[in-house]
Parts: C-alpha cells; structure tokens; sequence
C-alpha cells in the first residue's frame, strides 16, 4: 500500500467526518534523484526534518504522521497531541527471520532477501515510536507486533483500518472490455491475478498451484501479473513452463477497480501481510480471492475466502480452481463480497479516527 494513498484517503475520510485537515509533505529538487540511496537517505533524515521544524503548524491540536518510516520527525512537532501510523514491522520481522521463507528446489530461498539485512536506519525511525502520544495501527497482528517487539504499551495503541476508497467497486461490463484489452487480457480464458513483488507475497507457491491446476484440468487460463517483475518471478515462470500463460504489466492507479472487476481470481497466499490491502480491493469488487492464514490475513474475517497454509500447494491448487468454475461460489461472492468492506469504507473509517482524536485530545 502507498502511503501516499494511505494519507490521501485518511485525510478524505477525516474531512469527510468533519474535521479540519491540513497537509504537509516535505518536497525536494532532489526527489528526481531518489533511486540514489544516499540520496534518499539525505532526504529523509536530514532534509525532512528540516522543512517539518520550519514549516510547524502552530496552534495544531494534533499532527498525524501518516508513515512509521518518518517517526523520527517527531522532535520536529508542536501539536498538543501527536499521533503516528505504524503500519508493520515487515523490514524488522524480516531481518530476524520470523517471516517464513520459501525455498527453490536446491534449497536457496526463491526470492532476494535484501531486506534480511539489519534494518539500521528503519530501526532508528522505529525507536521514535514509544515518544508519540498514540499510535495508529491497521491491524491487531500489526497492534501485537508493536508489543511483542518494540515493547510499546499497548493501551498507546489504536486499530484503524486503512480507507477501501468508493471507486473500487464492481465494474460496467464495457470498463471491463477496456482494461482488457489496454492490458492485453483475451477474453476467452479465466485470469488469475499475481500481484507485488516481495518475497514474502509467496509468488513461488502461487505459481506452484497453478501449474497444477493447469495440468489437473486442461482449461485456458492465463495469469495476469500486476506491478514490478523480479527477475526470480520471471525465472520460476520460465522454470515452470508458464511464460506463455502470463501477461505482466504495471497498473494506472485509475484501472485497478477495472482489473480486479476483470480478473476471475486473485491469488494472494501471502507469508505475512500488515493488512492486505489487495484482498480487501478485490472484495470490494465482487472478486474472489484466496488467501494464507499468515500476519493480518487471518483477521481481515470477510466470510469470503479460504483461509490456507501458504505452503500447501495442493490446497492452494483447489481454492483457485473452485474460485475460478464454482459458480455458485462466485456468485455469492459477487454479491457480498462488497458488502463485506463496508467498515473500511470512508465513512467509517473517518468517523473511527475522529472519535479516537476526541479521546486523546480529551
């Protein structure tokens, strides 16, 4: 999930609740050269700081910072209250090897872990977070994770879910028809979406089962991978014969509700999820999905979906292909799949927060 998308339909919540928002992002030249890791590293801990302390928002009665990764801008603030979105400890959990790891057939992990790597800098931002008034987290694995290993105290934090923004709901057959084609998608096949490219999104499993699935029942299906292709993604598709079953392509922001009215299926056995905000998307959209019962995934608690060890394949394998022909299953689906997020949606969302805004400014 963006943060920059998490902080725009935050703030359109809380507006729409009635309360009074004001933002500020720190902006630079040197953005244009952020892909320079010590240019980034400039940006965040020098130069942000920086524009936060000058540009203070005298007489605010809370300052929100939307992202965990920029907690260290806290001495910068002047609000009566100061609140902060901690969204997951994935680098943390990462370099202590509690996310699980799925390993290719010689035994190597399938996919780079350079996230493994002692998070320094993520950490110092981290060590911030017990100075704030309150957190803001968006799940209870994420709530609990802030206990179990940064020692916050759990009564400094709230869960908010993040806001499932009002156009991500099921699309007109002819905005479907577009993206379609915009992606190359033929219609005479079921689609199975892959998306992000993160070790922990378990692609090698997915990509497993549906390998078997192809195998078990001769069916066209194709496999429609979203975002950024790693070049083990793009291995573990040549080494299981898939290439010529997958499109991969990144999405405008503005088709996504399209893509995922689109697609027959997202598969989405994640290792550890914050939230998972695809899952809940899809829902939106009257899109079966199939999902782990690791991090948050477990707790999101639609009714919907199965609920798998994300290293059975087989398992996997069967929940995709009921997702894709059951068509009672999908149906049902359909219908309440977008009545399920409701409580994610603006209006809750919003009145959630300023109700918490209230307390602590109380």
């Amino acid at each position: 999930m963006s943060m920059e998308v998490y902080a725009d339909s935050l703030s359109a919540a809380l507006a729409l609740a009635g309360a009074e928002v004001s933002h500020f992002r720190p902006v630079s030249w040197l953005e244009r050269k952020a892909q320079n890791r010590f240019v980034m590293r400039f940006l965040r801990y020098v130069s942000y700081p920086w524009q936060v302390r000058k540009n203070a928002a005298d007489g605010a009665l809370i300052q929100h910072v939307t992202d965990h990764g920029y907690a260290h801008l806290y001495p910068q603030l002047s609000a009566t209250v100061k609140v902060c979105s901690a969204h997951d400890l994935i680098p943390l959990l990462s370099w202590k090897g509690i996310i699980e790891t799925v390993l290719a057939p010689d035994g190597t992990p399938s996919d780079s872990r350079a996230a493994a790597r002692k998070p320094v800098l993520n950490l110092h931002s981290l060590s911030f977070l017990d100075r704030f008034d309150h957190l803001i987290t968006i799940s209870e694995q994420s709530a609990a994770d802030l206990v179990q290993y940064l020692g916050i105290d759990k009564q400094k934090i709230s869960v908010v879910p993040p806001v499932i923004a009002a156009h991500y709901v099921p699309q007109a057959p002819d905005e479907i028809e577009r993206v379609m084609a915009k992606y190359g998608l033929q219609m005479d096949r079921k689609w199975i979406m892959i998306s992000g490219s993160e070790y922990y999104k378990n692609h090698r499993n997915s990509l497993l089962a549906i390998a078997q699935l192809i195998k078990r029942t001769k069916q066209k299906i194709g496999i429609f991978k979203s975002g950024w292709v790693t070049p083990e993604f793009a291995q573990m598709v040549e080494e299981l014969g898939l290439s010529s079953y997958t499109v991969t392509s990144h999405i405008a922001g503005d088709d996504l509700p399209a893509i995922y009215s689109a697609v027959d299926c997202l598969s989405f056995p994640s290792l550890y999820e914050g939230f998972g905000m695809p899952v809940a998307e899809a829902a939106a959209c009257g899109t079966p999905v199939v999902i782990s019962d690791r991090g948050a995934l477990k707790e999101l608690n639609l009714g919907l979906f199965s609920n798998l060890d994300p290293f059975d394949t087989q398992a996997i394998s069967c929940a995709i292909e009921r997702a894709l022909f059951d068509k009672p299953f999908r149906e049902h689906i359909q219908h309440e799949g977008p009545q399920a997020v409701a409580r994610f949606r603006e209006a809750a969302v919003g009145q959630q927060c300023i109700n918490l805004y209230r307390e602590l400014l109380r």
